[in-house]
């Protein structure tokens, strides 16, 4: 989920050192072994909407809102090709479930939103006046109910097989969003309306093979990075990847502030900002 729902996050330049104490102290203590899922938000990279006209235009491109209607398709591109957006430990063959979200401003009826495929290029500014529509795929990819109440909600559809596609062929996914409901007019939230709504995000959740770490990968009286058997750390986008809640409304005495929380099967982790671990 997105952190509008299930609130996983990763703060690369903050919790690196805080995450990976915790998975050292953990490796001393139980086996860890198989494979671990891990959720993935994938933010939207470019996003735009045709005028009436059936054209794209530079401005619509840098819209606060999206409209679609029975004349009117957004466009949306997710960079799953970019290893700074989309870590190379998820691949077609560990995609589990990809779950594209909107976020509806409003509607002017009950609707149904349909997710196609886009195969032309396109691109959300351009120096030309207008564009045209680029190349849309026929097929159906998934369908997204609408109600007319309430007013801001977030709608979502399941798009795996998209995603696996298209990380497979390695191209980013490009989406069109078009409504069959006649008359039926859909504001969508963009990234470059904050204030009205929200972008839409890709919600990837994977299987993460390839950690077998156990207590006897340290050496006795210290679970520093140094003492571990030559291999036993796992790539760290996989300890980036672990699930963290953010820690709030919970006193616990640590030696510095509570920045996350973890649950290692049997017992409940605290860690801090200088990297300690605390067993509740």
């Amino acid at each position: 989920m997105s952190p509008r729902g299930a609130a996983w996050a990763f703060d690369e330049t903050k919790n690196m050192k805080t995450k990976l104490s915790f998975l050292l102290l953990a490796a001393a203590l139980i086996e860890i072994t198989g494979n671990f899922a891990f959720a993935l938000t994938v933010p939207v990279a470019q996003e735009t909407y045709s005028n009436r006209a059936g054209e794209l235009t530079s401005a619509d491109g840098k819209a606060a809102e999206l409209t679609v209607s029975d004349n009117q398709i957004a466009l949306l591109e997710f960079d799953i090709q970019n290893m700074d957006v989309v870590p190379t430990t998820i691949i077609p063959g560990n995609i589990a479930s990809a779950i594209l979200e909107l976020y509806v401003i409003k509607t002017n009826a009950a609707a149904t939103l349909n997710v196609l495929a886009v195969t032309g290029t396109w691109s959300e500014t351009f120096v030309a006046a207008h564009e045209p529509l680029p190349s849309i795929a026929s097929t159906v990819l998934g369908t997204i109910p609408v109600t007319k109440v309430p007013y801001k909600q977030f709608v979502s559809v399941d798009i795996t097989p998209a995603v696996v596609a298209a990380l497979a062929s390695g191209s980013n996914l490009s989406l069109a969003i078009e409504t069959s409901t006649p008359g039926a007019i859909v504001t969508l939230g963009s990234k470059d309306g904050p204030a009205s709504g929200y972008a839409a995000v890709l919600d990837i959740e994977a299987g993460l093979g390839g950690i077998n770490i156990s207590g006897s990968d340290i050496a006795a009286g210290s679970v520093t990075g140094a003492q571990l058997a030559p291999g036993a750390v796992p790539n760290l986008s996989q300890v980036a990847l672990l699930k963290w809640a953010p820690y709030s409304n919970r006193t616990v005495a640590v030696p510095g502030n509570a920045v996350g929380i973890c649950f290692d099967g049997a017992n409940i982790w605290v860690a801090d900002d200088g990297g300690t671990v605390s067993k509740l």
